[in-house]
């Protein structure tokens, strides 16, 4: 297991940090600002950084993710061996509810088993995917003040390959990710990475 879980309940309305807190989580409430990952994990680093003076890698995921009983073991494997930024793959959960899911989920996988693993084979870096995400707690603290975006995936790639940083990817470490279980939640989550995408292409050309 983790050495310690931290949650960050962003502009919550309900009783996540709670929850929380009761499982033996650090619960941490953040409503100020905008909303989102990269935001809330900016405002992480700056408000409370003592909760990570000790920890020498960070993994990020999203609050419906689950992991794999072996996933931290092998993030752990893949950091011993020099890594320094990792992406765990991750397996779509729920895309038999619809079509739509089924098809987003398909995408998702063969994107990693064909375009991923050849990345990997060939030595070249990985594209982040929001979760399952790990980095060595320096370098991510270096990086997050120049995160501006929602999509702090895709520009935290960016941010890595300006570095010349190899993001490895760690295929028998799974991270299950539930997709929206019907076409209009699917639609809008794909707008708000759309809307994401273009910020990023108007911030770095």
């Amino acid at each position: 297991p983790p050495e310690r879980i931290i949650v960050i309940a962003d502009h919550c309305t309900d009783s996540t940090a709670l929850v929380a807190k009761q499982g033996g989580a650090v619960a941490l409430r953040r409503d100020e600002g905008e909303a989102g990952k990269g935001h809330a994990l900016r405002w992480l680093f700056e408000r409370q950084p003592s909760l990570l003076e000790s920890t020498s890698q960070c993994v990020i995921l999203d609050a419906d993710s689950q992991v794999h009983p072996a996933f931290f073991a092998e993030l752990r494997r893949v950091f011993s061996s020099g890594a320094v930024a990792v992406q765990a793959f991750v397996q779509p959960t729920g895309s038999e509810a619809s079509a739509a899911a089924a098809l987003a989920a398909y995408s998702e996988i063969l994107s990693q088993a064909i375009d991923d693993r050849l990345r990997a084979r060939l030595g070249w870096p990985v594209r982040l995917r929001g979760t399952g995400m790990a980095f060595r707690t320096d370098l991510l603290r270096d990086l997050l003040p120049q995160v501006h975006t929602r999509t702090e995936d895709i520009e935290l790639s960016i941010l890595l390959a300006e570095r010349g940083v190899r993001t490895v990817f760690a295929l028998p470490a799974i991270v299950y990710d539930p997709k929206p279980q019907d076409a209009s939640r699917l639609s809008r989550q794909r707008a708000r990475w759309l809307q994401g995408q273009a910020r990023v292409w108007r911030a770095y050309g």
